[in-house]
């Protein structure tokens, strides 16, 4: 069974939906060689609206795969796309609603089947007439959890009446599927540390304000603890000067943009992990974190329940008391406490594998042969 997989780009650099892309290619590339057995279902054809540069051990994986840059011509994207008339994959999977526009430019007829990942934010408001048409006329909708499917539902009621599967997603394949340093359940060294991992923009508030509000009342009860906020983004100076106003600026360190080995180091003499958002379709960086051993802080307003479950806890926003006790919770736990929850989080981790989430995806995908 081949299929085409389109996506903005997949080179190494690129964050966020690129890297479920990376995971989706290393999943179906279904590679053929000595040693190598081909999988049933499989991508035969990549196709890179801005790049098309796997590395390392992905591209290895994905050898046998035609790659094609577009160069960021959407005119050339749509010509690949339109090659399915000819070519007739069994199937189309699509990242983005975005790029699957292309595919309800062709006639109905002459379509191959084709499904569409729903990330979250970008289901989570009015559409425009070709992006709407690509939702609803999709053979199959891959979503990474059940809060984006219900919230996409919550504005294109339609959306809820389309097949679907949820797919959780997982730490990134094509790499070693490890943090830098073995993590442990021995609880870290040095002061107690908060940290929050995430990308910085106004219109995506991922709890930053919420824990910059509590922390006067976390440092009461812990003197010495501190908060590094590590992300970079266009809100970051308005996040700072918030900060400097705040009675407790001398216990948050902004780091903004940290290269690997660093972050690392920030996983692994922290005791909790604090991203209260306000509406993460996903969040793969609690599954980084539960894979470092952190136990997890997230909120009830979005996909944080179904990722971190066991491995941590999720507040209700709207009683700021939650959140102090939930810090507290962790940050004063005592050794035997701080192992039992190490534990917890590093068990949830290994839901997260590259392994399980292309068993789940080309089972998924196997629907629309």
């Amino acid at each position: 069974m081949g299929a085409w997989l389109t996506s903005s780009g997949i080179d190494a650099d690129m964050g966020g939906i690129a890297s479920v892309t990376r995971s989706c290619l290393a999943a179906l590339a279904g590679a053929s060689g000595e040693g190598v057995r081909k999988e049933p279902l499989a991508v035969d054809r990549f196709l890179g609206l801005y790049s098309a540069q796997p590395s390392g051990v992905l591209a290895d994986r994905a050898s046998s795969v035609s790659f094609e840059d577009c160069g960021g011509s959407r005119l050339r994207f749509l010509a690949r796309v339109a090659r399915q008339v000819v070519g007739r994959p069994d199937l189309v999977l699509y990242e983005h609603v975005d790029l699957a526009q292309c595919q309800v430019l062709l006639p109905k007829r002459l379509r191959r089947p084709w499904a569409l990942w729903g990330h979250g934010i970008e289901l989570w408001r009015p559409l425009p007439r070709l992006k709407k048409k690509a939702l609803l006329e999709a053979d199959l909708l891959l979503f990474n959890s059940a809060f984006t499917r219900e919230k996409a539902g919550s504005l294109h009621p339609e959306v809820l009446d389309r097949p679907y599967r949820v797919v959780p997603l997982c730490r990134e394949g094509g790499r070693d599927n490890k943090p830098a340093s073995p993590a442990t359940s021995e609880p870290p060294p040095g002061k107690p540390s908060i940290l929050t991992v995430g990308r910085l923009v106004a219109d995506r508030p991922k709890g930053h304000l919420e824990i910059l509000e509590t922390l006067p009342r976390v440092i009461d009860a812990v003197p010495h603890v501190q908060w590094h906020v590590v992300g970079d983004g266009p809100w970051r100076s308005e996040l700072t000067m918030r900060v400097r106003q705040s009675p407790a600026r001398d216990h948050v360190t902004l780091h903004g943009f940290v290269e690997e080995a660093a972050l690392t180091e920030l996983y692994r003499t922290s005791r909790v992990f604090a991203m209260p958002s306000h509406g993460e379709g996903f969040g793969l960086v609690y599954a980084e974190a539960m894979a470092h051993g952190l136990p997890c802080v997230g909120s009830t307003r979005d996909a944080a329940p179904e990722v971190i479950a066991e491995g941590g806890t999720c507040v209700d926003l709207d009683c700021p008391e939650e959140l102090a006790q939930a810090l507290l919770r962790y940050l004063n736990a005592t050794p035997e406490e701080g192992r039992n929850q190490r534990e917890a989080a590093l068990r949830r981790s290994g839901f997260f594998t590259p392994e399980r989430f292309a068993h789940d995806l080309r089972q998924a995908l196997a629907e629309l042969r």
